[in-house]
């Protein structure tokens, strides 16, 4: 049978330090450790006993010998690594308590040591896996991260081509109009005489008596502000204002609008998104400033204080809209332009109202032959 408290005898041979040339056997710690009878001498007993309770003279205290080579280490499984790293933990505990509690210093010292060898070691054979996995885990991997920024991409895309509330409110309202509009041309069509054509004969006969006329105006979306831009230069006399073109008609009223937001926002909920109303504000004052964006009542509103000049709005059926009423003056002749419900298929358009006797032929024809749809 062999004997027992081996790991104890090789700690006591790294951390005491003899206090004399005389060796104490290996044989008669052992037997010392294991409380049976020993063939040293009185001398050893009273050594053994000193280091027992701290008293002894000894040298800094160093780890259990580690036996393991390099070759060892390296072909080591992670189960073999876990279950050494535990055995060398309890044969350190039970070494330890030998030191007495005087030896605290050197306890903790020992227990650094080993935590970090330890850790010094998994860390290796981390290593040692990732490197036997090859480039095939780190190719999985970097799909993986690709696939996963791909989805947010895919599903932020998504986001953002999702409408707002106010632009489906608005595209159900433009699918509705359009479907009525289908069923009233049907209706036109059974029953002769358009709504087009009444519109321009009720047109006419407000604007004849006044010895006015209408002057056409191409339907591109910016019919308002070019109509505008026509009433200013057939009033220029020097006007400075007459040699601003369309762009600069928009930017101006754009600004006017941002600048006086709590003048205008109440009239404008219906065209923004109520979750989100300043943003929506923002981006309509900037597609009233970039784009082809029709410009209506609000808009117009809006270029008579930029203006700074009143302006006339004649509709069939309806009584004359005066816009910027406090520019008026005895000398200054106001500014104005047409609004027509149904003179073309896709919706409003605005036409520039000029005297009869400066209309031309031209005029007259250009606004018989504007198609019925833009």
């Amino acid at each position: 049978m062999g004997r027992k408290g081996g790991g104890k005898k090789a700690f006591l041979k790294g951390v005491v330090a003899k206090p004399d040339a005389d060796e104490v056997s290996a044989t008669a710690i052992d037997d010392q450790a294991e409380g049976g009878p020993s063939s040293a001498d009185t001398q050893t007993e009273t050594k053994r006993s000193d280091i027992e309770n701290g008293s002894a003279s000894c040298s800094p205290a160093h780890l259990p010998e580690v036996t393991s080579t390099a070759q060892d280490l390296e072909s080591e499984s992670r189960g073999q690594l876990t279950q050494r790293h535990k055995k060398e933990a309890k044969a350190l505990k039970e070494a330890t308590k030998r030191l007495g509690k005087k030896k605290k210093d050197d306890v903790a010292r020992l227990e650094t040591e080993m935590d970090e060898r330890h850790a010094a070691e998994a860390a290796a054979l981390e290593q040692r896996e990732r490197d036997a996995a090859g480039p095939q885990e780190e190719t999985t991997d970097i799909l993986a991260t690709d696939l996963y920024s791909f989805s947010l991409s895919a599903a932020e895309t998504q986001k953002q081509k999702q409408p707002t509330k106010a632009q489906k409110r608005r595209q159900h309202q433009a699918d509705r109009d359009a479907e009525r509009e289908a069923e009233l041309e049907a209706e036109r069509a059974q029953q002769g005489e358009s709504e087009q054509a009444v519109e321009d004969k009720q047109l006419r006969e407000m604007l004849t008596p006044l010895g006015l006329t209408i002057r056409a105006i191409q339907p591109d979306g910016h019919c308002m502000y070019r109509a505008v831009q026509d009433q200013l230069n057939l009033r220029s006399n020097g006007d400075s204002h007459a040699a601003e073109d369309v762009a600069e008609l928009r930017k101006k009223t754009a600004d006017y609008i941002r600048h006086h937001q709590d003048d205008f926002l109440p009239f404008l909920i219906q065209d923004l998104d109520e979750d989100d109303l300043e943003t929506s504000f923002e981006q309509y004052c900037q597609d009233i400033r970039d784009t082809a964006a029709w410009g209506g009542q609000t808009e117009l509103n809006a270029l008579a204080h930029v203006l700074q000049h009143h302006i006339k709005v004649y509709a069939a059926g309806l009584p004359v809209v005066v816009m910027g009423q406090q520019y008026q003056g005895e000398r200054q002749e106001p500014l104005a332009v047409c609004y027509l419900r149904h003179a073309f298929a896709l919706g409003e358009h605005y036409n520039s109202v000029v005297p009869a006797e400066a209309a031309s032929s031209d005029d007259e024809a250009a606004f018989e032959q504007i198609p019925s749809s833009s």
